[in-house]
Parts: structure tokens; sequence; C-alpha cells
């Protein structure tokens, strides 16, 4: 009897999560912010916490001033790292303005080849993945006048394209007002603001996993 009793409570537990909802959190103000879990139980990936100071009086003076050696190679290490990437920024300042010259239907076939994939992988279930965008607002700007009208145009047209894609092949929800693309001609600085939620129910994204890996053995 309390083997029955045990095995249910088990197997009501599994079916809880199997019919909870996966989501992921993505929103963007200044700082990119990412979360992911189940249900209402979420972790934070990004930013990552920052990690407290040590309490001397719980260590040693003799393992501290190791500790603090320590982190101090650290830090030297990341700034000869830091010094390192902007060199590499540098030199990568040029491939950038030749990527830049790419037209934007380039770009964004680029984009949505990605976005095929995954909804490729996902196969019929591709609709089960909910899409909920709760803000998306982009302020388009450059130095020059007639660059800001141009980027507007790409990236207007971008954006468009990119929601009805996703409309087509997922289950999205867009906020009233919560898309906003606008041309900035006087800061200079391109600016985004984000708050979209990705979310799929625990047996659907069992099921993905099944498909893709039955297709893998046929294949195989």
């Amino acid at each position: 009897m309390v083997g029955l009793i045990i095995a249910g409570c088990v197997l009501l537990l599994i079916l809880i999560l199997l019919f909870s909802v996966a989501k992921a959190e993505i929103r963007s103000d200044g700082t990119l912010s990412l979360k992911a879990g189940i249900g209402s139980l979420m972790f934070r990936i990004l930013p990552k916490k920052e990690k407290k100071s040590p309490n001397i009086s719980s260590f040693s003076q003799k393992k501290y001033l190791k500790k603090l050696k320590r982190e101090e190679e650290k830090i030297k290490k990341r700034k000869e790292k830091k010094a390192k990437r902007k060199e590499k920024k540098e030199s990568e300042k040029k491939k950038e303005e030749e990527e830049n010259k790419k037209t934007f239907s380039e770009k964004f076939d680029e984009i949505k080849n990605l976005l095929s994939v995954i909804v490729k992988t996902a196969g019929k279930y591709s609709k089960k993945l909910r899409i909920t965008i709760g803000d998306l607002k982009i302020s388009v700007s450059a130095p020059e006048a007639s660059d800001v009208a141009l980027r507007y145009g790409a990236i207007s047209q971008g954006v468009a394209y990119l929601l009805e894609f996703l409309d087509t092949k997922t289950t999205l929800d867009v906020k009233e007002g919560a898309v906003e693309v606008r041309a900035d001609f006087l800061s200079g600085s391109f600016d985004l603001s984000a708050d979209v939620t990705v979310g799929i129910r625990v047996i659907n994204a069992v099921r993905i996993g099944l498909s893709v890996l039955i297709k893998k053995i046929k294949k195989g």
C-alpha cells in the first residue's frame, strides 16, 4: 500500500514536471539580462552575480594574503586579456566595415537561416514554441543623417520580416504597442530595449529531443 502511494506521488510529480513550462526571459535596458527555468523557478544566467568580498575574520592572515595575491594575478591576467581584446577589436574594425557593406537582405538571410535551423529542429512541434514580446524598442542613430535614414529603413524592414517569420513558424504573442523602431538624428548612438519570453512545455521539449534522436539513429 505504501509502495503504491509512493509510486503515485512520483508519477504525479513527473506529470506536473512534464506539463510545466520551460522558459527563458531575455531583457535589455542598457544591460542584458537572461533568466531560464521551469514555471516560477527561474535562475539568473546573465549578468553573473558579483563575488562577495571575503570575510577577513574567517581566514587566517596568511591564507587571506595568498588569496589576495591570487586575485591580483587574476586581475593582471584580465587586464592583459582586455588589452589583447582591444587590439583584436581594432584589427577587426576593418572587417566590420566590410561586413557593413553587405546588403540588408544578405544579413537578414543569415539570421533567417539560423532561425530556420531552430524551427526545423523543432519540426512539427515548432508551433508549441511560444514567444511573447512585451517590449522591443529600437532607437536607430548614426553620425550622419543620411546613414540614419538608411539604417532605419533596413532595421524596420528586418524587424517586420522577423516578426512575420516567427508568427508563421511559432506561436507569437506581441503585446499592443510593444514593438517600435524610431529614427534618432540627435544622439548618434544605437539603443535597444527588449523584454522577450520564450516558452515551451517540458513534454513538448522532450518530444522534440526524442524526434531529433530518432532521426539521428535512422541516419546512422
